[in-house]
């Protein structure tokens, strides 16, 4: 990626800009930036199309070297940035590691990309309490898009003081904070996070627009406990796509019509190898009840309980695109014996989902490479074709393979496509690729809803 990417330029008129960053003529780098908006079809060139400042350039270093923000650069390179920055007409995007040593470095920095920026509409960076930091970015009055990486405790608090009204609002923390009881934000629609909490009875009351809305904690125990309900639950009318994993999702209490409900299962944020080990059959209901999803993505265990898929069904009205992953949460067993319970379960997954509304169902499995002959084109034909008889509902069927201990395994798909056959039974015909058909009814339920 090119070191320093401030205009939406094709590649040639970007190494003129990088050239004068190194031996500055600033009247031609600002003739040559202000104004141009041009574009290119090469695939090679395709982040040129974003306008995006994401590092900045030492002075002495060759062409395309990256130099980030946590290095100290020379008054020479601040200088040269700020310079940038105050021709920046078109910029829309701005990106710094450590924003508190970049704002320092130059006063003009700052003030160019508070005044001089006017469609500087995303902003990304690592927040530090630092008053110069705090009050650059609560000034920045044009921003759409803000994405903030809070390094203290108290660095929630800048989001209350926003001259903008961004629609995209995404924190992140490594400490279990909540944010501000007082904090209200009518603008967000998108809001995402990752670490930092509210209260349940606030978060609508805070966000009352939100569509889209992400949780994933960052701190917590796995203990059933903690798994309580709230007082005050969060309800909006409805939401376009719900995400999180199990357990922040059960905690956060979302209580409403959701289109797309997606709970995933891996490291929680800021904790490395720090997996969700409770069962997520117990999380799952709760929130799939409460929301009523009409896409419906979840990791669970390999084996579900038949009363789970059936409680599955009953409680999922509106479905009509699932998708599963079942995988493992350890092997105790022998490769036989696990073997065998996984062509069980499988087998007996289309009674136990019978009356499901879902006009595409998706099953994905992780297994060990040693047990990917359970998934040969016998069985999986004749798997389709029991689906197809027991599921009225279900037009296509998707079956996915991957290996869990060997990432380096390709993972596999088939498709189905069920349909009647003369004589009004119903059949199992193979597809080469359903990928058009998943991306359909996955978007479906929205054009739907609306």
């Amino acid at each position: 990626m090119t070191a320093l990417c401030p205009f939406d330029l094709p590649f040639d008129i970007q190494e003129i800009i990088l050239h004068e960053l190194h031996t500055p003529d600033l009247g031609r780098l600002s003739s040559t930036c202000k104004g141009i908006r041009g574009a290119t079809d090469r695939e090679e060139d395709i982040e040129l199309q974003t306008i995006c400042i994401r590092w900045t350039l030492s002075p002495n270093a060759p062409t395309g070297e990256v130099v980030t923000e946590t290095q100290r650069l020379s008054p020479e390179a601040y200088e040269t940035l700020a310079e940038v920055l105050e021709h920046a007409l078109n910029l829309q995007e701005f990106e710094a590691v450590d924003a508190d040593l970049l704002f320092a470095g130059n006063s003009r920095i700052p003030k160019a990309l508070i005044d001089l920026c006017p469609r500087l509409s995303s902003i990304k960076i690592m927040l530090f309490d630092t008053p110069l930091c705090i009050e650059t970015l609560q000034q920045m009055r044009y921003l759409q898009e803000v994405n903030l990486y809070l390094c203290t405790r108290l660095s929630s608090a800048v989001t209350q003081a926003f001259q903008a009204a961004p629609t995209v609002l995404k924190l992140s923390s490594p400490f279990s904070s909540q944010l501000s009881n007082d904090l209200y934000m009518p603008s967000v629609v998108d809001l995402q996070l990752l670490g930092p909490t509210l209260p349940a009875g606030r978060l609508a009351r805070s966000f009352p627009n939100v569509r889209r809305l992400t949780l994933h904690q960052g701190f917590g125990t796995n203990s059933t406990e903690v798994l309580h309900l709230q007082d005050h639950m969060p309800c909006w009318h409805n939401l376009d796509f719900l995400r999180g994993d199990a357990g922040s999702l059960r905690n956060g209490n979302v209580v409403c019509p959701t289109a797309c409900l997606e709970v995933v299962r891996h490291p929680r944020p800021f904790l490395p190898g720090h997996i969700t080990t409770i069962r997520d059959d117990k999380l799952l209901h709760p929130i799939i009840n409460a929301t009523s999803p009409m896409s419906l993505s979840f990791t669970t265990n390999i084996r579900p309980t038949g009363e789970f898929l059936r409680d599955l069904v009953s409680s999922t009205p509106r479905l009509r695109f699932l998708h599963m992953v079942l995988e493992p949460e350890e092997w105790k067993s022998s490769l036989g014996r696990a073997s065998a319970d996984i062509l069980n379960m499988l087998t007996s997954m289309p009674d136990a989902l019978h009356s499901l509304p879902a006009v595409y169902l998706s099953i994905h499995i992780g297994i060990v490479v040693a047990l990917f002959q359970i998934h040969n084109k016998r069985f999986r034909d004749a798997l389709a074709l029991r689906f197809a008889q027991a599921l009225p509902s279900v037009r296509f069927l998707e079956l996915g393979l991957r290996a869990v201990d060997n990432e380096e395994y390709p993972s596999h798909r088939w498709w189905y496509k069920l349909d009647d056959a003369s004589g009004g039974l119903r059949r199992a015909v193979p597809l080469l690729d359903g990928r058009a058909w998943r991306a359909y009814w996955s978007k479906q339920v929205l054009i739907t809803r609306l």
